[in-house]
C-alpha cells in the first residue's frame, strides 16, 4: 500500500481510482498515478491537488507520491512551509509529561476511567484499581481465570463490566468492590475480546472469539436465567483447543500429569445469555471491537436521539446494528475497511477504525463512505482514544497522535513494548491519556498542552454536542463535573456569599514539589552547590509570596545558605473564650548529596512518580513535608479560615549542623515575634503501616581525638619498633571508653538520665502491642506469638535506640600518603555522643575531655593528645499530653482511621530545643513519611497518600491550635 515511509499519506487511497472518464468511484481498484493510464494530465493534477488537501499530504513529487516528512520522535512538530500543507500556524508541542507510572505483574490489556479511579485489566485475570488523586493501588479485583481483554462502565459509574479469556463477563459493584453477576453464554464462545454497555436500552454486549455478538438486558429478569449452579459455565463445559480430549474422551499422558479439576469458586449470581440474544456469525472472524453510539435521527419534523451498536471484526468490516423493540438487534449496513478492525471510536458523524499495519480508516456515517485512510507506523492499531480532532493511537512502544483538523502528526516513546490499551481521563482540570502495555506498566500522561490549540475544545457546548459514543460521553461528564474549581462559603457583612476558588489540589502540590526537588540544595560541600541553594531559597520565597505571605531571606552572619522567613497573618477571629495563636513551622530545604551511581533507579533531582510514590532527593527529608505545610496554610487563607498567625523558618544548613541558624534567629527575633507553638515534620513512621507522633530526639556531641608525634611520617622498615606510634596510643585510648562488653564507662554519662515513668512506659507498650509490629533484626517479628519476655526485650531495644545515651566511633584517619609501610605522624578519630534529657551538655563535654586526658596521661607517652568538640545539639523531649499533641492525635485518627503511635527517635535536630527555649514555646513533631522512605539513602521516596494526608493534618492543626 505505497511507501511506508511517507507518513501514511499516499497519492491515492487504495479504495479509490481515477477512471478514464475522470470520475472518482468507490471501487477497490488500484490508484492511478501516471498519465499513461489515459487520464487527462490536468485532470490528474487537479485530482492529486484535491487529495493533498483532503489527506494532509505534502505536495506530490514528480513521481506522483507524497514527500515523506522528517522522522518524528519524542516531540510533536509542525514545521511544514509547503503551500499544500494546510496548517493554520507552525508550532512545536513537546512530549506530554509523564505524571505517574504503575508497575504491574502482567500485561495491561484494557483500561477505563471513573471520576475517582483508573481501572486496568491485566493478563493474569486481575483488575487493578488505581486512585487518580493519591495514585495508590486501592483494590485488586480477582475473579477471572484468564486475561481481561475489555472493560466497560455504566453511566453512573456504579457498575464495572469485564470481559475475559475465560469466556465470562463479570459485573462488579464499585461501591462494594464485589462481583455481583457472572454472565456466560450457552455456546462455546472462546475469548471475550470486547464488551460494550448501551445505557438507554440497558443492554450489555459482548463480542467473542467464535465470531458471535451476544447481549443481555441486565436489569430485565425476563431476558436471562439466574442460577447458582456453575455446571453450565464454559470453563467447566468445554476444553480449550490445545487441552481438548481426543477420540473416546481421552487426554494425553502429558495432559493427565498437569490437568486440574475444573471448578468455579465464585459467589456471584450466574446469568445465562439466552439463545435468542445471540447472533452466531455476526462477522466472518473474531469480533474485536464493539462501540455504542448515539445519533440524532430526524423523522419528519421530530428529531430523536437513538442508540446504535457498531461492531468491528477480523473480516475487515464494521457493522452498524439497530435496536429492535422485541429485544433483538438487526444489521443496518456494513462498512468495508479491507483490514481487521481492532479498535474503534466515534465523534460527530465520523467513525474511526483502527486497523492492521498502522492504518486508521475514517468513515462518514452519514454518507457511509471512507473519507480517509491514514497510516502512521506499521504496527496494528490495537487501541485508540479520540478527543475532538486529536486521535491518540497505540503502537509498538509509541503512542502516535494525529490532529485531523490541523494536519499535525507526532509520536512519543510510551512503553517498552506494545501499547495495548488507552483511555482518556480527567483529574484536577488536566486532560490525561492513560496507556497500558505488554511491559506490565500503566502510564498516565498529561496531554492538556497538546489540546490547548483546539478552539472547539474550549467551547463546552460545541464540544458536548460532538460526543456521541458512550465512552466519550462519560469522559465529557468527568470533565464538566466541577473538576476545575471548588466552591466555599464565606461571611461578608453578615450575609452568605458563595465564591468560587481555584483548588489547591494534590496535583498542584506535586507539581510544586517537582520544581522544589530539581534544585540541588546540597549543603556543606565547600559552596559547590551554593548557586542552586540560593536559587532554591528564592524559589521558596516566591512560593510564599504567591500564596499571600510576607517573605524574605535572612542571611547567616558567617555566610552559608540563607533562612527563608515567611509569615501568614491570620484574622484573629476565634471563639471569645480563646485567643489566636502564633505558630512557628520549622523545616530545611537543604539535602544530603546524591549521585547517579547506579544505585538510583531515577534521576535524584528529577522527581519521578511510580507506584504511588514520588522518588527524588529531598521528597521526604524535608521538601515534601514543607510544601504540605505551605499548601495547608494557603488553602486556609483562600477559604478565609485562617485565624492564627503562621510563621515559617526554613533553613538551608540543617544537614551539616545548622551552623549560623541560632545566631540568625536571635538577630531577627523582633521580626519573628512571639511564638506560642513550634511545629515540624522532619522524621518518619516506625513502620509503613501506622501513623506516628514524635515527642523526643536525642542530642549530640561531635568530637575529634588526635594523637600526634614530634617526628614526621616514617618508614616502618627503618623505624618500626623504635618509636611510640601515635596510632597505637589512639587505639588504646579509645578502648578505655568502654568495657570489653561494650558498656560505656565515661564518668557522669549515665548518672543524670531521666528515669522511665509509668506514662512513658505505657507509650512503649502501645508500640509493641499493636497488631502490626515492626520487624527488625533486633525486635521480635510480628505475628509470631511474642511472649511478655519478648515484648519487654523489644521495649528495652526501643529505649536503647531512643531514650538512652550512646557513644559511637565513626572513623580513624592517619596522616601521610596512606601506603601500607608507613608509620603515621598523627592519628585522628571522629566520635559522637548521643545525649538525652536530663544530661547536661557542658557536664558531658567536660567529662569526655578530662577522662581522655587522664587516661592518656597513664600511657606516659611522648606523643600529644588534642580533644576538640566541633558540634553540639541539645536533646528534646516534648509533653505527649499537651494541647498540640492531643489535637494532632485526634486529627491523625480522623484522617488515617487509626490511633497514632507516640514515638521518639535516636537522631538529632539541633533547632528544635533551641526554638523551644528561644521563644518559650513547646514543640511537637508530625512524622510525614514511612520507615521505608530511605531518607539520606539511594532512591529516597515519599508516598503520595502520605503527602496529601500531611497537608490535611497540617490544615486542621493550623486552624484549630488555639
Amino acid at each position: 500500500m505505497g511507501n511506508k515511509n511517507n507518513d501514511g499519506c499516499y497519492s491515492t487511497p487504495a479504495s479509490r481510482k481515477i477512471p478514464a472518464n475522470g470520475g472518482v468511484t468507490g471501487s477497490n481498484g488500484a490508484a492511478s498515478t501516471s498519465s499513461s493510464s489515459g487520464v487527462d494530465p490536468l485532470l490528474e493534477h487537479s485530482f492529486k491537488h484535491l487529495l493533498t488537501e483532503e489527506l494532509g499530504c505534502a505536495r506530490p513529487d514528480s513521481a506522483g507520491s507524497c514527500s515523506p516528512p522528517r522522522s518524528l520522535h519524542e516531540t510533536f512538530t509542525s514545521d511544514r512551509n509547503d503551500e499544500y500543507w494546510p496548517v493554520e500556524q507552525r508550532e512545536q508541542v513537546r512530549t506530554p509529561r509523564l505524571m505517574h507510572t504503575w508497575h504491574c505483574d502482567q500485561s495491561i490489556l484494557s483500561l477505563t476511567s471513573t471520576k475517582k479511579w483508573i481501572i486496568a485489566g491485566s493478563g493474569n485475570g486481575d483488575i487493578l484499581v488505581f486512585n487518580k488523586e493519591t495514585f495508590e493501588t486501592e483494590f485488586v479485583l480477582k475473579g477471572h481465570a484468564g486475561s481481561v481483554y475489555s472493560l466497560a462502565l455504566t453511566e453512573d459509574e456504579r457498575f464495572l463490566f469485564s470481559g475475559s479469556a475465560d469466556s465470562l463477563v463479570k459485573v462488579w459493584d464499585l461501591e462494594t468492590m464485589e462481583d455481583v453477576w457472572t454472565i456466560y453464554s450457552v455456546y462455546d464462545i472462546g475469548d471475550v475480546f470486547t464488551i460494550a454497555w448501551a445505557p438507554s436500552h440497558e443492554y450489555l454486549f459482548l463480542g467473542a472469539q467464535n465470531a458471535s455478538i451476544q447481549w443481555i438486558r441486565l436489569y430485565e429478569k425476563g431476558s436471562y436465567n439466574t442460577t447458582k449452579d456453575p455446571s453450565g459455565l464454559p470453563s467447566i463445559r468445554y476444553d480449550r483447543f490445545f487441552d481438548s480430549k481426543g477420540p473416546g474422551g481421552r487426554i494425553t499422558p502429558q495432559q493427565s500429569a498437569t490437568a486440574t479439576p475444573k471448578k468455579y469458586s465464585g459467589t456471584s449470581a450466574l446469568l445465562e445469555i439466552p439463545p435468542k440474544s445471540v447472533i452466531p456469525f455476526a462477522h466472518f472472524s473474531y469480533v474485536y471491537s464493539l462501540l455504542v453510539i448515539k445519533r440524532t435521527i430526524t423523522h419528519g419534523s421530530t428529531s430523536i436521539e437513538e442508540e446504535f451498536l457498531v461492531s468491528g471484526g477480523g473480516d475487515g468490516t464494521a457493522k452498524i446494528w439497530n435496536f429492535n423493540t422485541d429485544g433483538t438487534i438487526e444489521q443496518l449496513y456494513t462498512l468495508d475497511t479491507e483490514s481487521s478492525v481492532f479498535s474503534m471510536c466515534c465523534q460527530d458523524s465520523f467513525l474511526y477504525c483502527g486497523l492492521s499495519a498502522g492504518q486508521v480508516c475514517i468513515i462518514d456515517l452519514d454518507t457511509r463512505q471512507v473519507i480517509r485512510n491514514d497510516k502512521l507506523g506499521d504496527d496494528d492499531v490495537m487501541t485508540m482514544s479520540l478527543y475532538r480532532e486529536c486521535l491518540f493511537r497505540g503502537g509498538n512502544r509509541y503512542v502516535r497522535k494525529w490532529d485531523s483538523k490541523r494536519y499535525h502528526r507526532g509520536e512519543w516513546l510510551a512503553h517498552d513494548g506494545l501499547v495495548l490499551a488507552t483511555v482518556l481521563a480527567v483529574s484536577n482540570g488536566r486532560t490525561l491519556l492513560v496507556t497500558g502495555g505488554n511491559d506490565s506498566v500503566v502510564s498516565m500522561w498529561d496531554i492538556t498542552a497538546t489540546l490547548e490549540h483546539s478552539v472547539s475544545s474550549k467551547d463546552s457546548v460545541l464540544l458536548q454536542s460532538s460526543f456521541n459514543s458512550t465512552n466519550a460521553i462519560m469522559f465529557f461528564n468527568q470533565m464538566t463535573n466541577g473538576q476545575y474549581g471548588i466552591k466555599t462559603k464565606k461571611i461578608n457583612e453578615g450575609t452568605d456569599e458563595e465564591v468560587t476558588v481555584a483548588p489547591l489540589t494534590l496535583d498542584h502540590m506535586m507539581e510544586t514539589l517537582r520544581s522544589f526537588v530539581s534544585y540541588k540544595t546540597v549543603s556543606g560541600h565547600d559552596d559547590k552547590y551554593m548557586n542552586d541553594c540560593r536559587r532554591c531559597a528564592t524559589f521558596l520565597k516566591s512560593v510564599f509570596k504567591h500564596f499571600g505571605a510576607d517573605s524574605q531571606l535572612l542571611p547567616l552572619e558567617q555566610g552559608g545558605n540563607p533562612i527563608v522567613y515567611a509569615r501568614f497573618s491570620g484574622t484573629g477571629n476565634v471563639d471569645a473564650s480563646k485567643r489566636a495563636s502564633r505558630i512557628l513551622f520549622y523545616g530545611h530545604y537543604d539535602v544530603i548529596s546524591a549521585e547517579k551511581n547506579g544505585q538510583w533507579t531515577t534521576d535524584p533531582f528529577e522527581m519521578t512518580n511510580m507506584d504511588g510514590y514520588m522518588y527524588g532527593r529531598g521528597v521526604s527529608d524535608n521538601k515534601g513535608p514543607i510544601l504540605a505545610a505551605i499548601f495547608a496554610v494557603a488553602e486556609l487563607v483562600q477559604r478565609s479560615e485562617l485565624s492564627n498567625d503562621i510563621v515559617f523558618l526554613i533553613e538551608g544548613e540543617e544537614e551539616c549542623g545548622s551552623a549560623g541558624f541560632q545566631e540568625a534567629v536571635n538577630r531577627h527575633k523582633a521580626l519573628i515575634g512571639d511564638i506560642d507553638w513550634v511545629l515540624l515534620s522532619n522524621s518518619y513512621w516506625l513502620d509503613d503501616e501506622t501513623p506516628c507522633l514524635n515527642y523526643g530526639l536525642r542530642g549530640i556531641i561531635k568530637a575529634s581525638i588526635e594523637i600526634k608525634g614530634d617526628l614526621p611520617d616514617l618508614h616502618s622498615g627503618v623505624h618500626g619498633g623504635v618509636y611510640r606510634e601515635p596510632t597505637f596510643d589512639l587505639v588504646n585510648l579509645l578502648a578505655k571508653l568502654a568495657t570489653d562488653q561494650g558498656e560505656i564507662v565515661l564518668p557522669e554519662f549515665h548518672n543524670s538520665v531521666r528515669p522511665v515513668g509509668n506514662q512513658e512506659r505505657a507509650l512503649y507498650e502501645a508500640i509493641v502491642n499493636r497488631p502490626k509490629r515492626a520487624t527488625t533484626t533486633t525486635m521480635t517479628p510480628a505475628g509470631q506469638g511474642s511472649s511478655s519476655e519478648d515484648k519487654d526485650a523489644d521495649i528495652e531495644t526501643l529505649m536503647g535506640r531512643w531514650r538512652y545515651p550512646s557513644l559511637t566511633i565513626h572513623k580513624i584517619t592517619v596522616s601521610g600518603p596512606g601506603n601500607s609501610t608507613l608509620i603515621p605522624q598523627s592519628a585522628t578519630a571522629s566520635l559522637s555522643l548521643r545525649i538525652v534529657p536530663d544530661q547536661d551538655l557542658e557536664v558531658i563535654k567536660a567529662s569526655l575531655t578530662s577522662f581522655l586526658h587522664a587516661q592518656f596521661a597513664k600511657f606516659k607517652s611522648d606523643n600529644h593528645l588534642t580533644v576538640s568538640i566541633y558540634h553540639e545539639a541539645e536533646p528534646w523531649v516534648g509533653d505527649p499530653g499537651n494541647r498540640a499533641f492531643e489535637l494532632l492525635r485526634t486529627i491523625i485518627a480522623e484522617e488515617w482511621g487509626t490511633e497514632p503511635l507516640f514515638i521518639r527517635e535516636g537522631g538529632s535536630i539541633p533547632a528544635v530545643r533551641f526554638l523551644e527555649k528561644a521563644f518559650c514555646a513547646p514543640a511537637a513533631q508530625l512524622p510525614c513519611g514511612q520507615a521505608s522512605d530511605g531518607a539520606h539513602l539511594d532512591n529516597e521516596r515519599l508516598r503520595v497518600l502520605n503527602f496529601g494526608k500531611a497537608k490535611e493534618i497540617f490544615l486542621k492543626t493550623f486552624r484549630d491550635l488555639v
